[in-house]
């Protein structure tokens, strides 16, 4: 909890002095404005809950589909995977793209039942 605590303090440091990492980049661009979704991307760097390639895995599928922004992240690590992130990375890695962005796109937790066979 104190890194992942540095880390956000860390991070509101820098955008108030415009230096940004690309991790932080990624934070702010992927998360437009949802305090959920900054969460969840804060917590993916600093989690010992997986490997490092995992975190990378789950980076890359988010890179890949574009529609996992904002409150889709948000649905997705909070309503469809519980806050687990092996759960994420478990899904990431075996739940088609276009599956994935529909099952995060529903708001009304339909989307659980919908990719339940990859948690």
């Amino acid at each position: 909890m104190k890194k992942l605590i540095k880390t956000l303090i860390r991070y509101v440091t820098n955008l108030f002095t415009k230096k940004q990492t690309p991790e932080q980049m990624r934070v702010t661009s992927w998360s437009n404005g949802n305090t959920e979704a900054s969460d969840f991307l804060a917590q993916l760097y600093v989690t010992k809950h997986i490997s490092s390639r995992q975190r990378e895995d789950i980076l890359d599928k988010i890179q890949v589909c574009t529609t996992l922004r904002g409150i889709s992240l948000s649905v997705l690590y909070s309503d469809i995977c519980n806050k687990d992130m092996k759960s994420v990375y478990n899904l990431c890695k075996d739940c088609p793209n276009e599956l994935l962005q529909k099952a995060c796109n529903q708001q009304d937790c339909t989307g659980v039942e919908m990719v339940k066979d990859y948690l």
